[in-house]
């Protein structure tokens, strides 16, 4: 559904669970779709404490009488969303979920429970085997692991610490940037998200060697505000605001950008 509406360039986003059924399903689906890359999230397979999520629920799914006060205080969003397509379901796994699970509310106890704790490289190898196009591993944060992405046959890697909600006092993406963008930049995509929140960050990042960067809150605050009108004004102004810092330092183009720009 995503891809006959989305159009343009597909990326699909795996998890790998212990049923690996899952995956071989999801892969299958997205090669047939048309999606050019496959991402691979490597950093989530152990949950972070979700401190949001226990001052907000009372157990998975479940909202304490404040989430639940604050949902009625959004008529907009209850008419519109939630009246109309009703709570969101795991639409691309729930044909491997009991009954009763597919939904957010059913799934948020049983998916956690579904995850692989024990992901290796040989699990990276083993998607590389059954996906044939280009193939990025999300949660990248040293050179080691980026050349070890190299000989397992990833096409690129994302710097990432998973928004900064998974492992507590994990480094900065950022700070490792320059060391494995030098390391392995010239034989794989290296991109970077976690902590994007205003052009200055993209060009930074861009400065430290990045091929491009990846943004989630930004575009779902958006998201939140306006919709898919809002999403596009989150792009927008990163965009405004890179070009502004870029022709602030007399850059006229990206490969422009270099770590001579930066101090420290």
């Amino acid at each position: 559904d995503v891809a006959s509406r989305a159009g343009g360039r597909l990326w699909m986003q795996l998890y790998v669970m212990k049923n690996r059924a899952i995956a071989e399903d999801i892969m299958r689906r997205a090669a047939a779709a048309g999606y050019e890359a496959l991402l691979f999230t490597t950093d989530a397979n152990v949950f972070g404490s979700r401190e949001w999520d226990k001052r907000n629920y009372r157990k998975p799914g479940k909202p304490r009488l404040r989430a639940a006060l604050d949902t009625l205080g959004h008529p907009r969003w209850l008419t519109q969303v939630l009246a109309r397509h009703g709570v969101p379901r795991f639409r691309n796994i729930e044909n491997f979920l009991p009954p009763g699970a597919a939904s957010a509310v059913g799934g948020s106890t049983i998916i956690p429970q579904m995850f692989a704790p024990t992901l290796t490289w040989e699990d990276i190898a083993w998607v590389r085997e059954h996906w044939p196009r280009k193939l990025l591993i999300k949660g990248v944060l040293t050179a080691a692991d980026a050349r070890r992405a190299v000989t397992v046959g990833c096409d690129g890697i994302v710097l990432s610490n998973h928004g900064g909600r998974q492992l507590d006092y994990c480094v900065a993406p950022i700070e490792m940037l320059g060391e494995i963008a030098a390391e392995v930049g010239d034989r794989l995509t290296v991109l970077i998200d976690s902590g994007v929140r205003r052009g200055t960050d993209i060009a930074k990042a861009l400065a430290l060697g990045a091929d491009g960067v990846m943004v989630g809150r930004a575009t779902l605050y958006g998201l939140a505000a306006a919709g898919e009108t809002g999403a596009r004004r989150a792009l927008e102004m990163l965009t405004v605001e890179l070009e502004r810092v870029m022709g602030q330092l007399g850059c006229r183009a990206v490969a422009e950008l270099g770590p001579h720009l930066l101090r420290g």
